[in-house]
């Protein structure tokens, strides 16, 4: 289970993961950032904000829409 504290609001949130290696978007549950995270052997590597170029372009569920 690999553990994040968000560098914006330093929220704590878990989550568990199928394989130990993730490369990809993650959406802080208290302030709403996403970010795109690095994961190896369920530790944070390493995380960059997501501009709002590379937002546009994921698939997010929009039940507005």
């Amino acid at each position: 289970m690999a553990n994040f504290i968000c560098p914006k609001c330093n929220n704590k949130s878990y989550f568990s993961l199928v394989q130990t290696e993730y490369k990809g978007p993650y959406r802080c549950t208290e302030c709403k950032t996403i970010w795109t995270v690095v994961i190896e052997n369920d530790e944070f590597k390493s995380c960059q904000p997501l501009g709002q170029q590379e937002i546009d372009r994921l698939p997010l569920h929009n039940p507005y829409k």
